[in-house]
């Protein structure tokens, strides 16, 4: 991928996999998934928004760590842009519901002042912990603000400078070892998802560091890359034709990327597929997709807002009634809804982060 237009195609895979994650939850969350359309853009769109936000992260980390002046730098700052966003989110969420819980019962049910919590419970989910991490220790949690992705995040960031530094020497070798590891890992949790000791394997960040050290991977060696595109996009293109081949005849899943470790074979040529296709996209139309790209800027924070936009849209409206048309309407709603809000919640958050990084 090309230097000179990392930023917007960046840009347009993650808002890319904003909407998409929008899309699967308010479909999963309203149970509109009944439909065979709904139900196959629920898991395929929220499996390959997840992917992809893991690929961006890992690509733009590697410039995090080259420009940061010492590793204590590093992970100030990254430590900073995560965790005030998140707080601001759950003081913003928690503020809202507080005050609509005063005329709704079913709201306050919703809010993290609801029956049955306790100071520790608001202490823990008011930072980016890790949720397996939470159940693992018994700590009632409330997972009231974002996802459990941006949770894990910030564990791959604690290994980050460790990971670029092997996949600069022995990239292809990492990147083998990290799938096997993965595949280790997550066989071995099994029994503790199996016994509720963990919410789910597959969101373990030690499951998930391929998907991030692919993008890193990516990044580091762009430019021997750029000098292997066209193969790479036909043997990721071959690789994926025949996984979809497979799919349709012998495939007894629904969904398309399984939850799996062995999944990657699937998901890195997906990944490269949509990076490049990302970047193609913005050489050919920077200007219509400008706007677009514009969106990114608001991108994390839809993530720490959208599933109690969609919680509250779900409590207000009959949605059995829905035809497929107001389907579609009503995801317009929550997703315009999601961005607005999410962009008034950055005007408080982003002098906060400037203020303290400075």
């Amino acid at each position: 991928m090309a230097h000179r237009k990392k930023i917007a195609w960046l840009d347009t895979i993650r808002v890319f996999a904003s909407f998409a994650i929008i899309a699967a939850h308010y479909l999963m969350c309203g149970g509109f998934d009944v439909y065979p359309w709904t139900r196959k853009i629920c898991y395929d769109a929220a499996s390959l928004g997840v992917f992809l936000f893991f690929a961006i992260s890992g690509w733009l980390i590697h410039g995090s760590i080259a420009r940061a002046p010492s590793l204590w730098h590093f992970y100030r700052r990254r430590l900073i842009r995560i965790v005030v966003p998140f707080v601001v989110a759950w003081l913003f969420l928690a503020a809202i519901f507080l005050l609509l819980g005063l005329f709704d019962s079913d709201i306050a049910e919703l809010s993290p002042f609801r029956s049955g919590a306790t100071l520790l419970t608001y202490f823990m989910s008011i930072f980016p912990l890790d949720i397996n991490l939470l159940i693992w220790f018994k700590v009632p949690i409330i997972d009231f603000t974002g996802e459990w992705f941006m949770r894990v995040i910030l564990l791959m960031y604690l290994i980050a400078p460790l990971l670029d530094r092997w996949a600069t020497r022995f990239p292809l070798r990492t990147l083998a070892i990290s799938i096997a590891v993965s595949l280790i890992v997550f066989e071995a949790t099994q029994p503790l998802y199996d016994a509720h000791r963990i919410a789910y394997n597959w969101w373990l960040f030690i499951v998930r560091i391929p998907e991030f050290l692919f993008g890193m991977t990516l990044a580091i060696h762009k430019e021997r890359v750029l000098q292997m595109r066209r193969p790479l996009e036909l043997l990721s293109a071959v690789i994926l034709g025949a996984y979809v081949l497979y799919f349709v005849n012998f495939g007894s899943q629904e969904i398309f990327f399984a939850c799996h470790p062995l999944a990657f074979f699937v998901t890195f040529p997906t990944i490269f597929l949509c990076f490049s296709f990302a970047e193609g996209l913005n050489n050919l139309c920077p200007k219509p997709l400008a706007a677009f790209n514009s969106f990114s800027g608001v991108s994390y924070m839809a993530m720490l807002l959208q599933h109690q936009i969609i919680y509250l849209f779900e409590r207000k409206f009959d949605l059995a009634q829905f035809s497929e048309l107001g389907v579609i309407l009503g995801l317009i709603a929550v997703t315009w809804l999601t961005v607005w809000l999410s962009r008034r919640v950055n005007k408080f958050s982003d002098p906060i982060e400037r203020a303290i990084a400075n």
